[in-house]
């Protein structure tokens, strides 16, 4: 039984973005009669239907799509230069050599100095209840992860 009309449910071959493979799909929208939208049977993943082109030369590698290499240089934004001003002007004052090191479990106040093993020294510019706080750093704000802060009420009990 040789079917050449393709319904919704069928099964055909496309590459998946998520796996970046060539995979088996299942139908799951037609325009026109064409396959306009597949899921991927081993992800999940659903997106637009890629026909394998048997032609196409394999790409070099794992086998997947080849990408577009970008610029090698390093073009900075005007808002990137502006978050690097904000935090020299922050960091002026500072002293990096008396910062502590970055640790979930720390506790740590407003205007102190941390180095994070990731992002470098950055100034504490606010501590979040519920154990959070927000960080400047040379790139730009992170929220990061710390100890909850403890209230007065709460010390003086224990």
């Amino acid at each position: 039984m040789d079917r050449t009309r393709i319904d919704t449910g069928d099964e055909v071959d496309s590459y998946c973005g998520q796996c970046k493979l060539e995979r088996v799909h299942n139908v799951v929208a037609l325009v026109d009669g064409e396959v306009a939208k597949v899921i991927c049977k081993m992800c999940g993943s659903q997106h637009k239907y890629k026909p394998i082109d048997p032609s196409a030369p394999k790409a070099a590698g794992r086998g997947g799509a080849t990408r577009k290499k970008k610029p090698s240089g390093t073009r900075r934004t005007a808002s990137a230069k502006s978050l690097e001003s904000q935090w020299e002007a922050a960091m002026a004052e500072k002293d990096p050599a008396n910062s502590r090191t970055y640790s979930m479990d720390g506790s740590f106040e407003e205007g102190e100095v941390i180095e994070h093993i990731k992002f470098g020294h950055g100034l504490v510019s606010q501590v979040i209840a519920g154990g959070k706080m927000q960080v400047l750093f040379k790139d730009g704000p992170k929220r990061l992860i710390c100890a909850p802060v403890r209230s007065l009420a709460k010390s003086a009990s224990s």
